[in-house]
């Protein structure tokens, strides 16, 4: 259940200064579309008609619709990323460098690759935190039985185990003999190489 609306007044019957900080679903509902534009949490806050990081968290904890709101912008968000991406590597972006050389400052107009380069990295280590499964670096392997319960295992005797281990090691050793006969026969016919 969400925190009560508060009408934002004091004893007085003036307004009360400052950021809100009485639930809104309005405000909530601003804040998300920011973050599905890309913003980051503490830019979608700025402004005196906004509330603060630690006034959204609250609100989180206490409106689950607002988690789940939240939850989807910011999955919106990290596709948003993935684009942006793109264009930041595809898109050439000038910049004054000064470097100081023997006492004296060298100034150059060039591309500002380290700086696209870290702008790529922060959104790909961002996505990859939001959406791990789709976006992350890691992958695990699951191992499962039949429609996905446990993996069956029996108990095999010394001696079957002995005779499978024999009979592969001897498909193994004809495999390889037939291997080195081909590339023995292959030498024969071509001495050059």
């Amino acid at each position: 259940m969400p925190p009560k609306k508060t009408t934002g007044r004091a004893k007085t019957g003036s307004m009360k200064p400052g950021r809100p900080s009485a639930f809104s679903q309005e405000i909530c509902t601003v804040i998300c579309e920011r973050l599905a534009e890309g913003k980051s949490l503490k830019a979608a806050c700025a402004g005196d008609d906004m509330p603060t990081v630690s006034t959204v968290f609250r609100w989180l904890a206490a409106s689950e619709d607002f988690q789940k709101q939240y939850m989807l912008a910011r999955e919106i968000q990290s596709h948003v990323m993935f684009d942006e991406i793109l264009d930041i590597a595809d898109t050439p972006k000038k910049g004054v460098k000064r470097v100081k050389k023997d006492g004296k400052v060298e100034t150059t107009e060039t591309d500002m690759i380290e700086h696209r380069r870290l702008q790529i990295d922060a959104r790909r280590w961002m996505i990859a935190k939001l959406l791990p499964k789709k976006y992350g670096d890691r992958q695990q392997v699951e191992h499962s039985g039949p429609d996905g319960g446990p993996i069956q295992t029996k108990d095999v005797s010394d001696e079957k185990l002995a005779k499978a281990l024999a009979n592969f090691l001897m498909r193994t050793r004809a495999n390889v003999s037939a291997a080195q006969e081909k590339e023995s026969a292959e030498v024969k016919r071509d001495p050059a190489s």
